[in-house]
């Protein structure tokens, strides 16, 4: 961002971040944007790109764990993603040109990584609880669960249930 400015390096420092994690990204664009308010378009075009982020990286972890299942899905996360790019550069125009400034500050807060953290390990506990009780339903409802807080864990347990025959 401090290379780009504000509007291209918000959307940059997006796409990046999705590749971590969404969830926490769009929660630091909101912050950003509510310290900043100039920077709203900017930081909604930050936080849109981190989910294609989030989708190239589901596309790999899925493609490792199950190749099948990648062919079925590579036109509709494709399309999602072209269409969630073109919305971001949509967002990144309209913002105002004099919001173009540098900002000065971390890049993630200590407390929210803690926080996100807490989240998963929660969510992944309950989510292999519902599948040790109540076997490939409770896959389903565990992933539905677990994709609350990171839907890149949630996908890959499925791929991972689906590649060993766990799943119908």
């Amino acid at each position: 961002q401090r290379l780009l400015g504000g509007r291209v390096g918000l959307l940059i420092a997006g796409l990046a971040a999705g590749f971590v994690s969404s969830t926490a990204a769009v929660a630091a664009m909101g912050a950003r944007a509510k310290a900043q308010p100039d920077l709203t378009a900017a930081s909604a075009a930050g936080a849109i790109a981190s989910m294609i982020g989030s989708l190239a990286y589901l596309l790999a972890i899925i493609g490792a764990a199950s190749p099948p299942l990648i062919v079925a899905l590579a036109i509709p996360l494709g399309l999602a993603s072209l269409l969630t790019l073109a919305y971001a550069v949509w967002l990144v125009r309209h913002t105002p040109k004099s919001a173009n400034h540098e900002t000065v500050g971390r890049a993630f807060s200590g407390a929210a990584v803690l926080l996100f953290v807490a989240l998963v390990g929660v969510f992944s506990l309950v989510a292999e609880l519902l599948v040790r009780w109540l076997g490939p339903a409770g896959a389903l409802i565990g992933a539905a669960a677990m994709g609350v807080a990171d839907a890149q864990a949630a996908s890959v347990s499925m791929a991972n249930l689906l590649a060993v025959g766990r799943m119908p």
